[in-house]
């Protein structure tokens, strides 16, 4: 099992670099029947103010936070809330984000569409200079049954982003090599995609409409995001 954090705000030739983890099911015998400690929990005690989690202070953090895995590289047994949720030991990290919030950004590329695709997905977050400290990278398996299933065959990157005026235009600009690459959003964790960038990555979506024509024809279940996506009534 792996999981990867990398920093999205270094350029040059350190972009792109990270933290690969690794890991797989200890057996009784190698742990000594002891398991390992669970997570020490931290609190952020208060709300930063906004203008706290800026590019400059962000950078800082991914530098100190790369640096001190290297140096504390090493094979080790951990519990698996740490391994699975590292982001849990810090409890009401989204007050680091001020008063304005934050939204999480996620998507996938097909592996079809090669290393280039990641590559200048990267560069567009570090252009753009929207990403934070929280960046993470992980290999999709294939697609799921359900209609609108998130997975397919390549790399997930997910990446918090501070809600601002400038939020719109980088989703946009996000969706938009999403969608040259023939990947897809997470449709979970969206707040901002456009319904017609929406449209032009998810080619399974007339068979969604299909099924929800059939089941709920009155459109009694509805959301926030089926009337931005789907142009339900409010």
């Amino acid at each position: 099992m792996t999981m990867g954090w990398i920093d999205c705000l270094s350029q040059g030739g350190s972009l792109g670099r990270g933290i690969l983890m690794a890991g797989r099911w200890a057996t009784p015998d190698e742990v000594g029947g002891k398991p390992p400690s669970e997570t020490v929990e931290h609190s952020l005690p208060f709300e930063l103010p906004n203008w706290a989690l800026n590019p400059i202070t962000a950078s800082a953090f991914n530098t100190v936070y790369y640096w001190n895995h290297l140096r504390r590289h090493k094979k080790r047994f951990v519990a698996p809330d740490p391994f699975f949720y590292p982001l849990d030991a810090v409890l009401h990290w989204n007050r680091a984000y001020g008063q304005r919030g934050f939204t999480q950004y996620q998507c996938v590329l097909p592996r079809a569409a090669g290393p280039g695709a990641v590559r200048e997905f990267l560069l567009c977050l570090t252009k753009l200079g929207c990403a934070s400290p929280l960046c993470v990278i992980k290999d999709c398996g294939p697609q799921g049954k359900g209609v609108l299933s998130f997975p397919m065959e390549g790399t997930s990157i997910a990446v918090d982003m501070a809600v601002s005026a400038d939020i719109q235009r980088f989703v946009d600009r996000l969706n938009e090599l999403v969608i040259a690459a023939g990947g897809r959003i997470y449709l979970t964790k969206d707040r901002f995609t456009r319904a017609e960038h929406f449209r032009a990555m998810e080619p399974r979506l007339e068979v969604f409409l299909a099924a929800r024509e059939k089941w709920d024809p009155s459109r009694k279940l509805r959301s926030a995001q089926s009337v931005r996506l789907l142009g339900d009534s409010e």
